[in-house]
């Protein structure tokens, strides 16, 4: 007896090929877009990037826990504070593009090939086990010239031919899986080398840009708000917020100037500043024609005022804290001073600007000079968005040519006879209905 040894290199080459069998098979792939969506649902429904605080206390640890599984320790762990930077996100995205592009090599790219790779039958036999076949009686001219004018491509070889279209059908699968893998390059630059944040700026003041990912990267240049305004209409409803940035250099020089507006942002080098939201941030004020105006900081409350977000801040005027006007502003055009005798309101004023109001029965005099707003801007930076959009497009093209049947009909002629037979890819009803017109034309 003789016995043979399986050699490590066949070893290996099994394993191999059993490895990218199981990469490039659909069952992984629908798993793996499956989990991903998982993912993502968790990353709407939990909200991302707050502070450890907020997870505390929207996820206790006891007591009302979110769907009783759901802790701040828990959601920490497992990164679900921030889905789409964890490793185990960006690793299902790198796991299911190297499935797609298997499954491109091992499938879509040889089913392409054997598309473009035919030849001439010989036999009538081989023809007639096509499901689609029939004999004529008449040549293989009128055969080629119907098929030309239903937008075949024809070869003819003496007595034989072979006609094919929607080839471009075999292509679209594979554009498909091109324009996925690109999406997810997207997404994976956009998460490592992206990062997004918003400041609340007031007018005059500037701030400057830091990547959190990459402190060694932070920009050379910084944005000054020159103006925030609110453009109202006649009712005096918002129309839109505008606020007056300039991109300055190290030492103050301007390098660009625009105003941005909702749905108007401004993107210089590779950065997008939009226009977010907005607040009133200060209001400046004085009590007697001879004072100094007093600016004071305001903060948001938890009571809106005719269903608008409102600002405001106490000011005591006794030492006991038992007399004071309360500042409320829910827009840039004017103030509401409620005074407090004790703990009860007991006049309320509507001020505007540079109108003094004397305040109830007492001998203050209030005149408000300006409420100062602060303008919200979103600061994002999304390296990956080109390659989105790339592949956003080429996903629709290649779902478009996808719909394309490839049709492939054969045709023999011997003695009297044409024998003729066809096959397509998908759309078959459809295909048996052209052919069955194509016959009857050929027999008229």
């Amino acid at each position: 007896m003789t016995s043979q040894r399986i050699s490590w290199r066949e070893v290996a080459a099994e394993a191999r090929h059993e490895l990218l069998s199981t990469l490039g098979s659909l069952p992984l792939a629908i798993t793996l877009l499956l989990v991903i969506a998982l993912a993502s649902v968790a990353g709407t429904v939990i909200p991302q990037q707050k502070g450890i605080e907020f997870y505390m206390q929207n996820y206790p640890a006891t007591g009302d826990v979110v769907l009783g599984v759901l802790t701040w320790e828990r959601l920490l762990a497992w990164g679900l504070q921030d889905v789409y930077r964890t490793w185990w996100y960006l690793s299902l995205l790198i796991v299911f593009g190297l499935s797609l592009a298997t499954c491109s090599f091992l499938r879509q790219i040889p089913m392409l090939k054997t598309a473009r790779r035919w030849k001439y039958y010989t036999e009538p036999r081989q023809i007639s086990r096509f499901a689609l076949y029939a004999e004529l009686s008449t040549g293989l001219d009128p055969v080629a010239q119907v098929l030309r004018k239903k937008g075949f491509q024809v070869f003819q070889e003496g007595e034989k031919l072979y006609a094919s279209r929607g080839i471009l059908g075999r292509v679209g699968p594979i554009i498909v899986h091109i324009a996925i893998i690109l999406i997810l390059l997207g997404g994976i630059a956009g998460a490592l080398g992206g990062f997004q944040t918003q400041r609340m700026v007031i007018p005059g003041a500037s701030f400057d840009l830091i990547d959190p990912g990459e402190e060694g990267r932070r920009p050379t240049w910084k944005v000054r708000v020159d103006d925030f305004r609110i453009d109202t209409r006649d009712n005096g409803t918002i129309r839109q917020f505008n606020s007056d940035l300039v991109i300055i250099d190290a030492e103050g020089k301007e390098l660009t100037k625009s105003t941005i507006a909702v749905n108007k942002p401004l993107v210089y080098d590779g950065i997008t500043l939009y226009q977010a939201s907005w607040a009133v941030s200060e209001i400046l004020f004085r009590f007697g024609a001879e004072d100094e105006w007093i600016r004071i900081p305001v903060a948001p409350l938890e009571e809106k005022i005719n269903g608008q977000d409102t600002w405001g801040r106490f000011i005591p005027l006794d030492e006991k804290n038992k007399v004071g006007i309360f500042l409320a502003a829910n827009n840039l055009q004017g103030v509401m001073a409620i005074l407090y005798v004790g703990e009860e309101p007991t006049a309320t004023y509507r001020l505007r600007p540079g109108i003094p109001a004397q305040i109830g029965e007492t001998s203050i005099r209030l005149e408000v000079k300006e409420v100062i707003g602060s303008t919200g801007i979103q600061i994002k930076k999304d390296p990956g968005i080109p390659l989105v959009y790339v592949g956003f497009g080429l996903l629709m093209i290649g779902v478009c040519l996808s719909y394309l049947s490839h049709s492939q009909i054969w045709a023999l002629r011997q003695g009297d006879h044409v024998y003729v037979g066809g096959k397509t890819n998908r759309a078959q009803v459809m295909f048996e209905r052209e052919f069955s017109v194509l016959l009857a034309r050929l027999e008229a």
